[in-house]
């Protein structure tokens, strides 16, 4: 469930937290350009990929799988189904393949299969299906909750200030505010030297 919490959480964080990270702009936008703001993004940007990436480590291993068994080649004998007398014994395991229609495999050797471990991926959806997405299986709910806190968060006071930045280069002022400094009105100053011969 913690990869499915982030993934579907983060969006709605950055776009709410843009929207609200934006308001400051209208009275103080000199705010966003100041290095507290872009240090307080970035430490929590790289606090939500090591949450994240983490994360995506533990779904790794949550999404662990047993492949099942195979009957070993050259064991078993075949029997037709319709003959054969399940009641009587409940307990033998048959195996039926489609390339024997209308039979099923007795008596044979089981090879097992192993676990299936994908590969580590940064994408939310290779562990699609797994334990980090399943509604039922709550692991990781909160770490994936603080990933998308932390990534969506901290991407929109990044967002946020990426375009006050834009609007200082282009514009030089926002919503009637200059950003860039003014320069300062030097009056030029004449000495009085006097009477000069």
């Amino acid at each position: 469930m913690g990869m499915c919490m982030c993934t579907f959480c983060c969006p709605s964080i950055l776009v709410g937290g843009t929207l609200v990270a934006s308001l400051p702009s209208y009275c103080w936008p000199k705010v966003m350009l100041h290095p507290a703001w872009w240090g307080a993004a970035l430490v929590g940007l790289f606090v939500g990929l090591g949450v994240y990436i983490d994360l995506t480590v533990k779904c790794q291993e949550a999404t662990v799988r047993w492949r099942g068994y195979v009957p070993a080649e050259g064991t078993g004998i075949w029997v037709n189904e319709s003959t054969f007398n399940h009641s009587a014994y409940p307990s033998v395991d048959f195996w039926f393949d489609f390339s024997h229609p209308g039979e099923i495999l007795v008596n044979y050797t089981k090879v097992d299969l192993g676990y299936y471990k994908p590969a580590w991926s940064p994408s939310p959806l290779a562990y699609e299906g797994g334990g980090c997405w399943s509604e039922g299986n709550p692991v990781y709910t909160e770490q994936g909750f603080f990933a998308a806190v932390f990534l969506g968060g901290s991407s929109s006071l990044l967002l946020v200030a990426l375009a006050v930045w834009l609007v200082k280069m282009t514009l030089g002022s926002c919503c009637g505010r200059p950003l860039k400094a003014e320069p300062a009105q030097v009056e030029p100053q004449v000495e009085e030297l006097g009477n000069v011969p």
